[in-house]
């Protein structure tokens, strides 16, 4: 049994060996390794004349006038048109779908849409947030119209 072990090891070693020393060309027979140039660009990545924001965005323009936000992602260089951005800054700015639904004399009763069904709660008017503020003043003015 330890002769068969050591016949691996020596023929392993063997294999080693042979693959370290130089040919005549002095090539040791491992792969050359590949530059950081070699590899191709991300097409998403800002061009060189592209202007960084202080929200770590990038702004650029193309060749048709065109403008462009490019945002480093952890999976890489996202670029897409800027009136896709601003599209996604209304959507964050719209108002808050908190509405009241029912006055309970100290307490209203709320709602809000969610992603499994509507929210509901309870709040005593004393504690309102803003979002619960407004809501109850959107009531009173369409109860008074």
């Amino acid at each position: 049994m330890t002769r068969i072990l050591l016949i691996f090891a020596v023929a392993a070693w063997t294999l080693a060996a042979v693959g370290k020393e130089p040919d005549s060309s002095g090539n040791t027979g491992k792969p050359a390794k590949s530059s950081g140039a070699a590899k191709a660009a991300d097409p998403a990545a800002p061009p060189a004349g592209a202007e960084k924001q202080p929200d770590g965005v990038w702004i650029s323009k193309d060749g048709s006038g065109k403008r462009w936000i490019h945002k480093r992602t952890p999976f890489g260089w996202a670029r897409y048109p800027e009136k896709e951005a601003e599209a996604a800054l209304a959507a964050e700015a719209s108002p808050d779908p908190t509405r009241a639904v029912a006055d309970l004399g100290d307490k209203v009763r709320f709602e809000k849409p969610g992603p499994f069904g509507t929210f509901r709660w309870e709040r005593h008017k004393s504690e309102f947030n803003a979002a619960e503020k407004a809501a109850w003043e959107r009531m009173q003015a369409a109860k008074q119209k």
